[in-house]
């Protein structure tokens, strides 16, 4: 028996008539229920990814839209019956909630749609796809899905994740499975909406609700079932209020707090201030109880007290890890300052992240924006940021516009070839008229892929990883490859011989990783001055020393050269390697006075010499390696 008859009993249901349907953008009546083809523009959910020719299934309480069969909307090569915009009617003229889903993507064959309208009162619309059914009722604001695949969900960029369940202003998205990112095993899924009194979402999913008012001494309550947040409710005047699944708990939330339900156990917070030697205001993390706190310039308030354990302060690799406890007789919001004094030279450089994966993703819920207020702290000055298969939005440093430390940031793509190498590549422009917003399409070998991504372009900029270039030189020689990469990506030391691959096979890149410094060759911190460094190749690729290479004196048939290599104490580099098509050679580094840590040694190398890369290591890990 077809899923449309299992699940509603509509066998004998009279199909629509023949006649030319036409555009029909009328809000519906309560009771009301009806699955059509969108056919103009003004049929179309407000600020969401629908088109003409869409498929709209709605009632008088929620708006759902599940794309035509031409293309998914986050996933290249895919076929369209995915649900695309879920909205909730909040008045009689239509007004509809905040759109919070990217696509929900399920398996199976989404080859054709066909829409079935109820016959008689009482019965509900549905789409009808080979593998799938959508499914709605006239009184209800619950999507219903039978399907025996599996289906992944992808939320807009933005939207808070709690649990199963998305927010973003009014509007709200839920499942009633715990979904991680990953396939999610379905038989029947049920997708919700709400309005703002949650009481839609929490009756469908659930079975019912109860109402939630009760003071409260919290910034917030969430609500758990079983263990799982389904969601949180605001807290005002010191009341929450709202609705709960029967029997869910309500515990309050607050930072630097311990609660035992509403009550709070004990609470503290303090202002920590961090400056540098010099006594400027420095961006910094604070890492308490596993979880990091973004500090800006000038400081803020972060959890601590009884509760809470002692905190760790980072603010990238220049400044060494420094504990900060928290006096338990200061008065909560007491104010901290914290000296951290430089150990390591970086003028002239900038510290990089070359691959930092948000959303929409399937396995990252970070926005643009709170990627780069993170990279403030972390110490970065310059971010890529990605997605797989998908291109993000490059929000600009919400610190900028305060007068903190700029944060460049630029949006990028990361692509997988058929045969599993990774491309990174940036700039792009989001165009969300086109599948996958513009993203290079699945499936093409190494070297297809790469030209596809630079398409022509010298502005393009495109790093390859191991697989990559594993795969294109099976291929071809490199000297026939239509198009090189600017740079590899390297994750330790153990990738260095994909990188002294390709230089042997005269591939000038540049090292990458996703710690990087880059040089500023220009002088300048802006975007073309950064890339004019990876351009030059003039990188450091690591996990924090800096290796400059300076000098160059002619001295005979040799080149006297000076490596200095930039690190904090910490990280204990006291020696180099040198590496040439000759072979290699270590060399013990003439430390720094205190408190710089790293050193610098001087090398005579043949003038003949085609290339030449460096590498350093040091304590818990620490690498670095540069070419010239």
């Amino acid at each position: 028996m077809a899923p449309s008859l299992l699940l509603f009993g509509l066998a004998g249901c009279a199909f629509p008539s023949f006649t030319t349907p036409s555009c029909d953008p009328r809000v519906l009546a309560a009771g009301e229920v009806r699955a059509r083809e969108i056919l103009c523009t003004e049929e179309l959910v407000p600020d969401g990814d629908n088109h003409v020719g869409d498929w709209l299934i709605e009632n008088s309480l929620a708006r759902f839209v599940v794309r035509g069969t031409y293309s998914s909307l986050y996933t290249l090569d895919e076929q369209g019956g995915t649900l695309v915009d879920a909205v909730a009617v909040l008045d009689e003229e239509g007004t509809t909630s905040t759109d919070v889903l990217g696509e929900l993507r399920v398996a199976g064959d989404r080859s054709s749609v066909e829409a079935v309208n109820p016959a008689a009162p009482g019965e509900g619309a549905a789409l009808v796809l080979p593998g799938m059914t959508w499914s709605l009722a006239a009184d209800e604001s619950v999507l219903r899905l039978t399907t025996a695949g599996e289906a992944v969900v992808q939320p807009l960029a933005g939207a808070e994740r709690t649990g199963a369940t998305w927010t973003s202003g009014d509007g709200f998205f839920g499942t009633d499975g715990v979904v991680t990112g990953d396939d999610l095993p379905v038989a029947t899924l049920h997708l919700s909406l709400v309005s703002p009194d949650l009481a839609a979402w929490t009756g469908a999913v659930y079975g019912g609700s109860e109402p939630v008012d009760e003071e409260v001494d919290a910034d917030a309550v969430r609500v758990e079932v079983d263990g799982a947040v389904v969601t949180r409710l605001g807290v005002e005047s010191g009341r929450v209020t709202g609705a709960a699944p029967p029997g869910a708990a309500l515990v309050g939330e607050r930072a630097g707090c311990s609660y035992a339900g509403l009550s709070p156990a004990e609470c503290g917070s303090m202002n920590l201030r961090v400056r540098d030697a010099d006594g400027a205001d420095v961006a910094a993390v604070y890492t308490v109880d596993g979880v990091g706190w973004v500090l800006p310039p000038g400081g803020g308030e972060v959890p601590a007290g009884v509760g809470t354990g002692p905190g760790v302060l980072t603010a990238g690799p220049k400044y060494p890890p420094l504990a900060v406890d928290y006096a338990p007789d200061s008065r909560p919001g007491a104010a901290v300052d914290v000296d951290l004094r430089s150990e390591m030279v970086t003028d002239g450089a900038t510290w990089a992240d070359l691959g930092r994966v948000v959303s929409p993703d399937t396995d990252a819920t970070w926005a643009s924006p709170e990627a780069t207020h993170a990279a403030t702290g972390e110490g970065l000055g310059y971010v890529v940021v990605i997605a797989d298969d998908e291109v993000p939005t490059a929000a600009p440093d919400p610190l900028d516009e305060l007068g903190g430390n700029a944060v460049l940031t630029v949006a990028g793509t990361r692509s997988t070839s058929a045969e599993g190498g990774v491309v990174i590549s940036w700039p792009w422009t989001a165009n969300s008229k086109r599948p996958a917003h513009g993203a290079p399409p699945h499936g093409l070998d190494a070297l297809d892929l790469l030209s596809v991504v630079r398409n022509n372009s010298a502005d393009r900029r495109t790093i390859v990883n191991r697989a990559w270039v594993d795969a294109a030189l099976a291929a071809a020689p490199a000297w026939s490859w239509p198009d090189a990469p600017l740079a590899v990506w390297l994750d330790s030391l153990d990738d260095l011989d994909v990188y002294l691959a390709l230089l042997d096979s005269y591939v000038p890149v540049a090292p990458l990783s996703a710690r990087t410094w880059i040089e500023l060759p220009t002088g300048d911190h802006n975007v073309p001055g950064v890339e004019a460094g990876i351009f030059a190749g003039e990188t450091t690729a690591g996990s924090g020393p800096r290796i400059e290479v300076l000098g160059g004196l002619h001295v005979g048939d040799e080149r006297a050269w000076e490596i200095v290599v930039d690190a904090a104490r910490w990280m204990d580099v006291q020696t180099v390697t040198v590496i040439t098509p000759d072979g290699s050679e270590s060399y013990d580094l003439e430390p720094f006075e205190p408190p710089l840590g790293g050193g610098s040694v001087r090398v005579r190398l043949p003038e003949s010499l085609d290339w030449v890369v460096i590498t350093a290591e040091g304590a818990s890990g620490t690498w670095a390696v540069r070419g010239f």
